[in-house]
């Protein structure tokens, strides 16, 4: 298991790489209390597009060969990430 803190701007920001790894690594991604979204998606997401991870709230996902990107309406948002698997 690796942890670590990411920053997110208002552009797209690589959060999570999956590789090439072929089995699925588990990515969680925590908003802390009083941050702003972070929208979550493919290289493209914007706020509109991405899936909102609100302050407080976790986001959970099974990665083999993908990449997780976040980004936030304005300015920049801390993260903590947690990497399980190979």
């Amino acid at each position: 298991m690796r942890a670590r803190a990411v920053t997110v701007a208002d552009t797209p920001t690589l959060i999570a790489s999956g590789g090439a790894r072929i089995s699925p690594d588990v990515v969680r991604i925590k908003v802390p209390t009083g941050g702003a979204t972070v929208y979550v998606g493919a290289a493209n997401v914007s706020s509109a597009t991405g899936y909102p991870v609100a302050a407080t709230e976790t986001f959970e996902w099974s990665i083999a060969g993908e990449a997780i990107y976040g980004v936030v309406a304005s300015s920049t948002q801390a993260a903590n990430l947690v990497e399980q698997g190979d």
